[in-house]
Order: structure tokens, then sequence, then C-alpha cells
């Protein structure tokens, strides 16, 4: 199947496709520096011998879904300071 041009498609769902390929990017990065950040916290409360929960010492993709929550909506307001403050 071949893909359609602008002129074909028209402006409209053009910017929609492109609207919601940035969102899947933005989501792939909240969720990518989620799973970044727990894994650095626990290995560097480990070094620390700081004794984090034994529910949360496990790969991010088993997290418990409050906890998975919270890293994510850090990532999330990370990603928004450093965009941010660039402007």
């Amino acid at each position: 199947m071949r893909k359609r041009g602008i002129q074909e498609i028209g402006w409209g769902e053009a910017l929609h496709k492109w609207d919601t390929a940035m969102v899947w990017e933005q989501s792939r990065a909240i969720n990518s520096l989620a799973r970044f950040l727990h894994e650095k916290y626990e290995y560097h409360a480990s070094e620390q011998k700081w004794k984090t929960q034994k529910n949360c010492q496990v790969p991010f993709e088993n997290l418990p879904v409050e906890n998975k929550r919270v890293m994510v909506a850090v990532a999330e307001d990370v990603l928004n300071y450093l965009f941010e403050s660039e402007i």
C-alpha cells in the first residue's frame, strides 16, 4: 500500500498524524526516563546502604501501579522543566 501525500489527505489529517506521532514519542520518552530514574534510584539507594521497599526492588515493569505512576509523573515533570527552561 502506498503512502498518500498531503495533497491527497489534506493538511488537517496530516497535522493530526504528526501530532499523534509527537504524543507517541513524548510518551516513549517519559516512560524511558521513568524506567531510568527507577533503576538509578534503586542502584544508588543500594550503594548508600539505603533499604527501599521490597515491592519496589523489582524491574520497572513489575513495580506496583501506584509507584509506576509516580515515577512517570516525576519523569514528565523533569522533561517539562528541562524543555521549558530552554525557552
